[in-house]
């Protein structure tokens, strides 16, 4: 069994990102197939993508399978963890779906059900951060939720630039909802510890120990990277299971010495064991050994199970494959038209119009399935406006148009 490492080193450009802006890395190793067929599935593949256009988001579905989907599936879209949007879904093989938000630099999370019986088994999401209004962007949002490398030919790592930090420190991912940090009940965490030799000498001998809760399930244990070469271990400390990487030679030279080499991380992937119930929670820590010195202890990575705990804001985009509306044309001089496709004759439906703030400019009532959009009469200036149509209260498109 061959095995092998590489390391890459980046830097974050000062006067082009924000302070809390994530970035990502992600790595993927070849063969990226499963050769095993199992039962029962029907050769549908499903991914996710989405795609920042300035002054929206374009989220797609793909089966990039042999076969169709066997039945409706689920969609979610989480917009500053409160849910948008929830829908269902199905593709022939090769078919996609598209739809289309406004960016209002808000943190999107878009997420699509697997096929059952996929050998891909986690659910494909993608997440979307800063897109939109630059100065008014959300961050800290991207580890929340999952990072959709379940596989084992993928790892994406997102990290956030951050000014001082503690340097032995531990998180867990994805983050989790709220300040109990919840998350699903199955998810598999992910385990980040890092560690810094700040004592006054090269430290030798590098040893991090975490007593796993008993919640988890050391047989699912999947070590991770690391900075530097290690070896695992596991012992019995105060009646549980104790996790040990173990970082021999590695001549960690003293934070005075030379800063940039001082640090070291190591992390690992594990899951819950099955079928705990709602509000457990997982407490976990590690102490950190420098050659014979007193532990370091981390902070606690804190974790609550739970379902159905992101709040819920809907709108309704999927009415009859509405999704996306149309003014033409555009951009709009003196007048324009606004056709809902699929609208019956006598429906009353209401017209809002935004600027790019948000602020509400505009709005009435039309029938027929057809408006007059003008520009002038409603006092607009040159720019670009977001509308939306409802039924009531109920949102069923949304659109943009550029006024000249």
């Amino acid at each position: 069994q061959e095995r092998g490492s590489f390391q890459v080193q980046v830097g974050v450009g000062c006067e082009e990102t924000v302070l809390g802006q994530t970035h990502c890395v992600e790595a993927r190793i070849f063969p990226d197939s499963f050769c095993l067929a199992t039962q029962n599935w029907s050769g549908a593949n499903i991914e996710v993508g989405a795609t920042c256009l300035g002054d929206s988001i374009e989220f797609v579905i793909l089966n990039t399978g042999t076969g169709p989907t066997s039945g409706p599936l689920n969609y979610i879209v989480i917009e500053d963890q409160v849910v948008l949007l929830q829908g269902t879904f199905t593709l022939d093989a090769g078919e996609t779906l598209k739809f289309t938000l406004p960016a209002n630099g808000s943190t999107y999370f878009f997420q699509a059900q697997q096929e059952p019986g996929n050998p891909n088994a986690e659910d494909p999401s993608v997440t979307v951060e800063g897109c939109g209004a630059a100065d008014n962007i959300t961050l800290g949002l991207v580890n929340a939720y999952p990072l959709g490398d379940g596989n084992p030919f993928l790892d994406i790592d997102c990290q956030p630039n951050i000014g001082s930090f503690d340097p032995n420190d531990k998180q867990g991912y994805p983050l989790g909802y709220g300040d109990r940090h919840y998350i699903r009940r199955g998810q598999d965490l992910e385990y980040h510890i890092r560690f810094q030799n700040t004592g006054t000498d090269t430290a030798f001998r590098v040893v991090v120990e975490d007593v796993l809760p008993p919640q988890l399930d050391p047989r699912t244990l999947r070590p991770g990277a690391a900075s530097h070469p290690y070896r695992v271990e596991f012992r019995r400390r105060d009646g549980a299971n104790a996790l040990r990487f173990v970082f021999d030679d590695i001549l960690l030279p003293d934070s005075s010495t030379n800063e940039p080499a001082s640090h070291g991380f190591v992390r690992f992937k594990i899951s819950q064991r099955p079928d705990l119930p709602p509000e457990t929670t997982l407490e976990n820590r590690a102490d950190i050994f420098f050659d014979f010195n007193r532990p370091v202890r981390t902070n606690t990575a804190r974790h609550t199970l739970g379902e159905d705990f992101f709040p819920k804001n809907l709108i309704e985009l999927d009415r009859k494959g509405v999704l996306q509306l149309d003014i033409r044309p555009n951009p709009v001089v003196d007048r324009a038209w606004l056709l809902m496709p699929f609208s019956n004759a006598g429906e009353t439906l209401e017209f809002r119009l935004y600027d790019l703030s948000g602020r509400p400019l505009h709005r009435e009532t039309f029938t027929g399935g057809a408006l007059e959009i003008r520009p002038r009469t409603w006092n607009l200036r040159s720019g670009l406006y977001f509308f939306e149509v409802l039924d009531g209260k109920r949102r069923i498109g949304m659109g943009r148009f550029v006024a000249l």
